[in-house]
């Protein structure tokens, strides 16, 4: 999509690893996060990047279920991830009372009291105003450190504060009750009327019992705790959670002190906690149980609870005892535990690229989630359709996998356990295990404690759409696993499935990058030992290899010219001569071939060398780079030039003969011309260096057909031919080719001799000698029929 392009260019540019924001896909619904980090060539981690790898990841499925996990129940309470962009807020996430609105839902900056908006103001802490339903709401707010989001915990103020609107209607309707007793009782003292004083004192007396009767099902009708005492800190009333998390009945209870009855202890420390009643009796306020806090049952069980002590008054305002609320917090901190479990394997699996260190990592953390003696991890081939053991413990154990046959999951088989499982995508529950091969005997157990798996949850590990296997978790209990867990265990399952997914794909990527960098060592190697120099230069004309040969031509070592062009590699017309070729070549697609190049070295040396150029092409066609080759043709050069520098002394000789002459290099190109040559065209010798012998006396751009000289070069031995100009001038031409001390063919010479003339004197002496011919044959006919004529006459 247009922001994963974006990021992908920009780590280009910036040569580093980028994260995308959280933004919806190229199909509007998917909304995901993406990790773009620059591709290098082998070694060149110094180098601009050849590509880019992203890795995303969709938040629906590892972010979401976090974000909307809450650690009680609550039919209101949702957490919200929002950033800003521009004068709004954005939600990012699904919303509980508005679903499929992630990154679509915007709030103005300008309704300053909805929580959201605070945050992206800079807000942080609780905050009470009104959701994006319009609902008062209590909320905290937090900013997530190095990042543009925030979080908002929401609850609504009507569930907030319905528990303690309850206590205190209660107590007010206690309240009430006493105070209308006691106007009833004054009233009749008033009257004086013994009977009708004896009646309304029964009649209150009643009315006080039945307040009593409702506060006392009040109480024991709360789903918390609840332990009154009298001013003694003595237990008066207790209600039937309170009996079950004690331990104590209301019976045994009664009249005991609280410490006995609840003796709490520091779950850090281990040490015991002051009883909260003798605080409430020493302060006379509201007080609160620490974290941590542990209740010892009668049996010894450890539970942790929290909430509060408050004191009782009578109508005076005297303390006449305390309520002591509490609750068990076992399921919460299960909750949190799992939470806090599920995260940290998620940011274990994130940093691990082995397959065996993902198994491994996973046991380490599903113990804290779900029960499970006996762990496997198995994978599916859709192509075989077996599914295999790739992991398993026991009791902590590594389990021989090899052992474990490859399960079939045929068409016949019946769509339970785990086929179900793989075909519909969703976890199974086995209640109860099979004690018969199909699905396999399930023993777990380490050597010589064996015992049968009693339930299981088959969860699929599905990445992409595609089910690429199964985490199992088996246990020795029946009915061990809920629904819940089930539930809870389908992202862990995915997260470790996209995880094989990626060790699979760096597993492929590290065998690729090992056979490439082996064939680059044995292209390095062959590079380094070629003769001749090679290099290779990338879109831009910039060096990226330089064998062993170029280097020591050069007078430079590789590091020192990698990324840079010729013309920061040679001086002036030359730099910018061998920059333009190279542009040439990587702009047209047309090669340079047997250029011969004058190069000056470092150290000042000047060297000729024979070179090639090609492009390199990607595998769409697309250049890439250019490829060279050089010859080095220095001694060659340097005995070309001694030679034509000793014949300076016969160039007078030369310009005095008749004859045209020229010497050619292999390519034709005029190195020396005598006078002849030169005044054939009307030029001085000198304005013929350098141009091709085709272009200087035939106006062509290619080599003239059956051309003598170029005979010479092939056949290496003298060869004569005649050759007429685009003028008409007709030429003997006379091609020599100059050996060097191996036979090669180093240079090329050519005589030629104007020979118009004598072509035409030579046509005009066939024409009269033709006319003559004619002419006698006149003649003879003539006298034959003048003979012929006298016979007949005769």
């Amino acid at each position: 999509d247009a922001e994963d392009a974006e990021a992908v260019a920009q780590a280009i540019a910036e040569n580093r690893p980028l994260l995308t924001d959280l933004h919806l896909g190229p199909d509007g619904r998917t909304p995901h996060l993406g990790a773009v980090a620059p591709l290098y060539a082998a070694g060149e981690r110094g180098g601009a990047p050849v590509g880019a790898v992203i890795l995303q990841a969709r938040a629906d499925q590892f972010l979401y279920p976090l974000i909307q996990s809450w650690p009680v129940p609550s039919r209101t309470a949702e957490t919200l991830l929002v950033r800003r962009e521009g004068n709004d807020v954005l939600f990012l996430n699904n919303l509980r009372h508005r679903p499929g609105w992630a990154l679509s839902l915007r709030i103005p900056l300008s309704e300053t009291d909805v929580p959201a908006v605070q945050a992206v103001l800079g807000k942080e802490g609780l905050f009470q105003g009104k959701d994006y339903r319009g609902e008062e709401v209590i909320a905290y707010i937090k900013a997530v450190p190095d990042s543009p989001w925030f979080l908002v915990a929401k609850v609504d103020v009507d569930e907030a504060f319905a528990e303690w609107r309850f206590r205190a209607w209660a107590l007010a309707g206690l309240t009430v009750g006493f105070i209308l007793i006691v106007a009833a009782g004054a009233g009749l003292l008033a009257q004086g009327n013994e009977v009708r004083h004896q009646r309304a004192l029964a009649q209150a007396e009643a009315a006080l019992r039945q307040v009593e009767a409702g506060y006392r099902t009040t109480l024991l009708s709360v789903g918390d705790a609840i332990i009154v005492t009298d001013a003694s800190g003595h237990v008066t009333l207790m209600n039937p959670v309170a009996e079950a998390l004690t331990g104590w009945s209301r019976a045994e209870a009664a009249g005991e002190p609280l410490g006995k009855i609840f003796p709490i202890l520091s779950e850090e420390t281990r040490q015991p906690v002051e009883d909260p009643v003798d605080r409430v009796l020493r302060e006379g306020l509201v007080v609160g149980l620490g974290n941590h806090t542990l209740l010892i049952a009668r049996d010894g069980r450890e539970i942790p609870i929290a909430d509060s002590a408050a004191p009782i008054r009578d109508e005076t305002g005297v303390m006449s005892g305390v309520v002591l609320v509490f609750r068990d917090q076992t399921a919460e901190r299960r909750h949190l535990r799992r939470l806090n479990a599920l995260n940290a394997l998620g940011q274990a699996l994130a940093k691990i690229g082995d397959m065996s260190a993902i198994f491994r990592a996973a046991y380490a953390y599903l113990p804290q989630i779900v029960d499970c003696p006996c762990y496997l991890i198995s994978l599916y081939d859709e192509e075989t359709r077996t599914l295999r053991a790739a992991y398993a413990l026991s009791d902590g154990e590594p389990l021989d996998i090899s052992s474990f046959p490859p399960l079939l999951i045929a068409e016949d088989l019946p769509l339970e356990g785990r086929k179900r499982a793989l075909v519909t995508q969703q976890a199974v529950l086995m209640e109860e295990m099979p004690s018969a091969p199909g699905e396999g005997v399930h023993v777990v157990g380490r050597e010589g404690n064996h015992r049968l798996a009693r339930s299981a949850l088959y969860v699929p590990m599905v990445v992409e759409g595609r089910t690429i296997g199964l985490l199992e978790v088996q246990s020795y209990r029946e009915g061990a696993y809920t629904e819940e867990e089930a539930a809870l265990l389908a992202p862990v399952a995915n997260q470790i499935g996209l995880a094989i997914q990626n060790a699979r794909l760096l597993e492929s990527l590290r065998a690729e990058r090992d056979a490439l960098a082996e064939q680059q060592a044995l292209l390095r190697t062959v590079l380094d030992n070629l003769p001749d120099p090679v290099f290779m230069k990338d879109a831009e004309g910039r060096e990226v290899l330089s064998n062993r040969a170029d280097c020591a031509a050069n007078g430079w070592r590789e590091e020192e010219i990698l990324g840079k062009t010729a013309r920061e590699l040679f001086p002036g017309e030359v730099g910018e001569r061998i920059y333009q070729e190279d542009m040439h070549v990587l702009r047209t697609g047309q090669p340079i071939l047997n250029r011969e190049e004058r190069i000056v070295t470092r150290d000042g040396a000047v060297r000729w060398f024979l070179s090639s150029k090609v492009p390199f092409r990607d595998a769409s066609g697309r250049i890439i780079g250019l490829v060279g080759i050089g010859h080095d043709v220095t001694a060659l050069h340097e005995a070309t030039e001694a030679l034509l520098q000793s014949e300076e002394e016969k160039t007078l000789l030369l310009d005095n003969i008749r004859e045209l002459f020229a010497y050619y290099d292999l390519d034709l190109r005029v190195r020396l011309a005598n006078k002849a040559a030169a005044d054939s065209v009307r030029q001085a010798p000198k304005d013929l260096v350098g141009r091709h012998c085709y272009e200087i006396w035939h106006g062509r751009t290619t080599p003239c057909e059956n051309c003598p000289v170029l005979r010479a070069k092939e056949t290496r031995r003298p060869e004569e031919g005649e050759v007429t100009t685009p003028d008409e001038r007709v030429w003997r031409i006379r091609g020599y080719p100059v050996l060097g001390e191996e036979g090669e063919v180093v240079a090329l010479v050519e005589f030629a001799e104007e020979i118009t003339e004598k072509r035409r004197l030579e046509h005009e002496r066939a024409l009269l000698q033709a006319q003559l011919q004619q002419a006698q044959k006149m003649e003879a006919i003539g006298r034959l029929a003048g003979g012929v004529a006298h016979d007949f006459n005769n």
